[in-house]
């Protein structure tokens, strides 16, 4: 239902190109809203929470990550599925080919860097099964990165080591590509093996990219 008091207005304007047929989405604090190529509503789902990222799935679902939580939800709303107590899920959900969820999480360790322990803020990967909510697989970048790697420019880089901003299963090669911004890297792993195929960016002490 498209509520009569929304305020969010939007104006449209069209480049030299021919604009594609079909409803623009994007997330507006704790509503999901799609607009036509005339600037009119047509999809307006207010969400549990503030939404920092949503996709909109081809069956009549809508997935989304906000307040630490992913959720599943109907166009109306309705909430069908939300992810596990313990995972801190942040930036970025998605839908595998078996109907699980990939899921970008925090996780933290202490890390003994220079002679002091810090406590470290990094990455997991985590995909859970939504008809049990067991994890399926994982994936940290505790296992898998080298600590001496990390952003120099960064104040307290302990604090937000890599902050991944998207992960994503590539079914053609059976691969998760993830964006790590805090070290300028996209890394491709192997989904059956967990190894890491390729890392692409930066050079850093390590060695590891090329």
């Amino acid at each position: 239902m498209i509520p009569l008091d929304f305020l969010l207005q939007v104006e449209v304007e069209f480049g030299s190109g021919t604009p594609q047929p079909g409803v623009t989405i994007f997330n507006h604090c704790n509503d999901i809203v799609g607009y036509d190529l005339d600037g009119n509503l047509v999809l307006a789902i207010e969400a549990p929470s503030r939404v920092s990222d949503c996709k909109v799935l081809g069956d009549g679902r809508v997935l989304y990550v906000g307040g630490s939580r992913a959720r599943l939800l109907s166009l109306d709303g309705e909430v069908l599925w939300t992810s596990p107590d313990g995972l801190a899920v942040h930036h970025s959900a998605s839908m595998m080919p078996s109907g699980n969820v990939l899921l970008v999480c925090r996780e933290y360790q202490e890390i003994d860097q220079d002679g002091e322990v810090r406590t470290w803020q990094g990455d997991r990967l985590v995909e859970v099964d939504i008809t049990t909510n067991e994890e399926t697989w994982s994936w940290s970048t505790f296992d898998y990165y080298n600590t001496i790697d990390y952003d120099i420019y960064q104040t307290n880089h302990w604090n937000d080591w890599t902050h991944f901003n998207d992960a994503h299963y590539v079914e053609s090669d059976n691969s998760i590509y993830i964006s790590c911004r805090h070290l300028s890297r996209i890394t491709r792993i192997d989904y059956d093996t967990g190894e890491i195929v390729y890392n692409l960016g930066m050079d850093l002490p390590s060695g590891v990219t090329t």
